[in-house]
Protein backbone atom coordinates (compact mmCIF):
# COMPACT_ATOMS: atom_id res chain seq x y z
CA UNK A 1 0.00 0.00 0.00
CA UNK A 2 0.94 3.58 -0.59
CA UNK A 3 1.51 6.08 2.06
CA UNK A 4 -2.83 6.87 1.44
CA UNK A 5 -3.18 3.47 2.30
CA UNK A 6 -4.40 2.69 -1.28
CA UNK A 7 -3.39 -0.93 -2.50
CA UNK A 8 -0.99 -0.55 -5.45
CA UNK A 9 -0.37 -3.35 -8.12
CA UNK A 10 2.75 -5.54 -7.06
CA UNK A 11 6.07 -6.27 -9.75
CA UNK A 12 4.98 -3.07 -12.03
CA UNK A 13 7.02 -2.70 -15.20
CA UNK A 14 6.28 -0.40 -17.55
CA UNK A 15 8.17 -1.60 -20.98
CA UNK A 16 7.78 0.58 -23.96
CA UNK A 17 6.91 -0.54 -27.26
CA UNK A 18 6.39 1.66 -30.53
CA UNK A 19 5.16 4.10 -27.66
CA UNK A 20 2.63 2.39 -25.90
CA UNK A 21 3.61 1.95 -22.36
CA UNK A 22 1.59 -0.84 -20.44
CA UNK A 23 1.61 -2.77 -17.14
CA UNK A 24 3.14 -6.10 -17.51
CA UNK A 25 0.76 -9.11 -18.72
CA UNK A 26 0.77 -10.44 -15.11
CA UNK A 27 0.21 -7.05 -13.08
CA UNK A 28 -2.40 -5.95 -16.15
CA UNK A 29 -4.55 -9.26 -15.38
CA UNK A 30 -4.76 -9.62 -11.91
CA UNK A 31 -5.39 -5.67 -11.81
CA UNK A 32 -8.24 -6.19 -13.90
CA UNK A 33 -9.97 -8.50 -11.71
CA UNK A 34 -8.75 -6.92 -8.74
CA UNK A 35 -10.55 -3.75 -9.54
CA UNK A 36 -14.00 -5.18 -9.85
CA UNK A 37 -16.92 -4.48 -7.16
CA UNK A 38 -16.37 -6.83 -3.85
CA UNK A 39 -12.78 -8.07 -4.91
CA UNK A 40 -10.99 -4.68 -4.49
CA UNK A 41 -10.49 -3.52 -0.65
CA UNK A 42 -7.79 -1.14 1.39
CA UNK A 43 -6.93 -3.64 3.75
CA UNK A 44 -3.42 -4.90 2.97
CA UNK A 45 -4.01 -8.30 4.46
CA UNK A 46 -7.49 -9.04 2.61
CA UNK A 47 -5.66 -7.61 -0.84
CA UNK A 48 -2.94 -9.96 -0.04
CA UNK A 49 -5.18 -12.49 0.27
CA UNK A 50 -7.29 -11.50 -2.61
CA UNK A 51 -4.94 -11.21 -5.05
CA UNK A 52 -3.86 -15.01 -4.10
CA UNK A 53 -7.27 -16.23 -5.29
CA UNK A 54 -7.41 -14.21 -8.47
CA UNK A 55 -3.95 -16.25 -9.00
CA UNK A 56 -5.61 -19.47 -7.73
CA UNK A 57 -8.80 -19.48 -10.02
CA UNK A 58 -9.48 -21.49 -12.87
CA UNK A 59 -10.15 -18.79 -15.41
CA UNK A 60 -6.83 -17.16 -14.73
CA UNK A 61 -4.55 -19.09 -16.81
CA UNK A 62 -6.31 -18.00 -19.78
CA UNK A 63 -7.20 -14.44 -18.62
CA UNK A 64 -2.91 -14.35 -18.32
CA UNK A 65 -2.93 -15.82 -21.46
CA UNK A 66 -4.70 -13.76 -23.52
CA UNK A 67 -2.83 -10.52 -21.71
CA UNK A 68 0.41 -11.88 -22.39
CA UNK A 69 -0.67 -12.29 -26.54
CA UNK A 70 -2.66 -9.05 -27.15
CA UNK A 71 0.08 -6.51 -24.79
CA UNK A 72 2.29 -6.25 -27.74
CA UNK A 73 -0.04 -5.87 -30.30
CA UNK A 74 -2.19 -3.66 -27.98
CA UNK A 75 -1.84 -0.63 -25.56
CA UNK A 76 -3.77 -1.61 -21.97
CA UNK A 77 -6.66 1.27 -23.06
CA UNK A 78 -7.14 -0.92 -26.17
CA UNK A 79 -6.92 -4.42 -24.42
CA UNK A 80 -9.56 -3.49 -21.67
CA UNK A 81 -12.25 -2.81 -24.86
CA UNK A 82 -11.54 -6.06 -25.97
CA UNK A 83 -15.02 -8.05 -25.39
CA UNK A 84 -13.11 -11.45 -25.06
CA UNK A 85 -11.00 -9.78 -22.25
CA UNK A 86 -13.29 -8.72 -20.79
CA UNK A 87 -15.37 -12.11 -20.51
CA UNK A 88 -12.23 -13.08 -19.24
CA UNK A 89 -11.97 -10.96 -16.11
CA UNK A 90 -15.72 -11.45 -15.73
CA UNK A 91 -15.70 -15.53 -15.46
CA UNK A 92 -12.25 -14.81 -13.24
CA UNK A 93 -14.37 -12.27 -10.76
CA UNK A 94 -17.04 -14.12 -10.97
CA UNK A 95 -14.88 -17.24 -9.87
CA UNK A 96 -13.06 -15.16 -7.00
CA UNK A 97 -16.14 -13.64 -5.31
CA UNK A 98 -17.69 -16.98 -5.07
CA UNK A 99 -14.56 -18.03 -2.81
CA UNK A 100 -14.60 -14.80 -0.96
CA UNK A 101 -18.48 -14.98 -0.54
CA UNK A 102 -17.61 -18.63 0.65
CA UNK A 103 -15.33 -18.05 3.47
CA UNK A 104 -12.19 -18.57 1.61
CA UNK A 105 -10.42 -15.75 2.55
Amino acid sequence: TNEKNQVCAQAVSLPDYDGKIYLDAKSTAETFVFQKEGIFTADPEKAINRLKIIRQSEFFPALLAYAKDSLPKKNISDLSKQPDFQNLIGQCAADVLAKINSGAE
